[in-house]
């Protein structure tokens, strides 16, 4: 069984259902309000655990009742948590989710501890890097760290597999380390300028990245699929 190490984010989703969205200066009530795991990390670990990969999350919560929780919800889906890091200064980070009867959402994002997660923390977690068989990234915590954590993985042969989301300038020197790229539709335009829309269009803006130095490209597609490219 590979061993897989997912470098991101943890957060809490608050969610508040609406019949509408509140307007500037509007006072309105929610029908009902669910918190929920989340974190774009958090969410690969779960599913790459549930579907049999032996998972390590390293990542940063605070330390209150949300990151002691998250944390808990990660060790009963069996994931290795002895690398989280516990905050002392910035909270847990939260997902303030506001949903209406349309479907419609709004989301602010307070990224609290996630952002505490630095190329000091990644140089004490070395060795668990090196010993891993694949590491996931995604953008939801300071570039620098994933930039030296790729660095380490490269040097010992880790495969290293990059969601590039929220869509962000990439440095070259992060596509150069980066094996697998896995931006949806939407990322795939904002980094390579380049709708997605077709064959030829997914060939182009997959051969971007490609000539960037990164080895394989998947770009998903929704409910209509995924398409690699190498």
């Amino acid at each position: 069984m590979q061993n897989i190490c997912i470098l991101g984010s943890i957060n809490m989703d608050l969610v508040l259902r609406v019949d509408r969205m509140v307007k500037s200066g509007e006072t309105i009530l929610s029908k009902g309000f669910q918190k929920i795991p989340g974190g774009k990390g958090a969410n690969q670990a779960v599913a790459a655990k549930r579907l049999g990969a032996n998972v390590c999350m390293l990542a940063s919560v605070g330390k209150d009742e949300n990151g002691f929780s998250l944390v808990e919800a990660l060790k009963k889906d069996n994931i290795d948590v002895s690398n989280i890091s516990y905050s002392d200064i910035n909270p847990t980070g939260m997902a303030i989710i506001t949903v209406d009867d349309l479907g419609n959402n709004s989301i602010i994002v307070v990224p609290g501890a996630n952002m505490e997660i630095d190329t000091k923390y990644i140089e004490g977690l070395e060795k668990v890097i090196k010993n891993s068989k694949i590491l996931v990234a995604q953008f939801e915590t300071p570039i620098e760290a994933t930039i030296q954590a790729f660095r380490i993985a490269k040097e010992n042969g880790v495969l290293t597999v990059l969601n590039p989301a929220p869509a962000k300038d990439i440095p070259e020197e992060l596509l150069k380390i980066t094996d697998i790229i896995a931006p949806n539709e939407t990322e795939a335009f904002e980094l390579t300028n380049i709708e997605v829309k077709d064959e030829e269009s997914i060939r182009k803006a997959s051969n971007k990245f490609l000539e960037k130095g990164v080895k394989f490209v998947i770009i998903t597609l929704g409910e209509k699929g995924s398409c690699y490219t190498r």
